[in-house]
């Protein structure tokens, strides 16, 4: 996977008393892709900037991809991180 880090828009999840949100569908280059699967989620801390990163995969052109987006508490942003 390479290194991407572009801000996104995400369509998110709060699932009642989990902190955490559930990534649903998101928007690259003007096609909405839809998260098929969150493989694994991580938390992480660079430069006292707290995220968390969920390893996700979805059928993108035919083809499943791997990918990961990154979401950053402070800021309440969305990326993808990785492709």
């Amino acid at each position: 996977m390479r290194i991407i880090a572009e801000v996104i828009s995400v369509v998110s999840i709060f699932r009642a008393g989990e902190a955490e949100p559930e990534p649903y569908m998101f928007r690259y280059q003007g096609e909405e892709i839809k998260v098929g699967c969150i493989m694994d989620i991580t938390r992480t801390k660079t430069i006292s900037i707290d995220a968390i990163e969920y390893l996700c995969s979805s059928i993108i052109g035919r083809v499943e991809k791997q990918y990961v987006l990154k979401y950053t508490l402070r800021d309440c942003r969305w990326e993808l991180y990785k492709m």
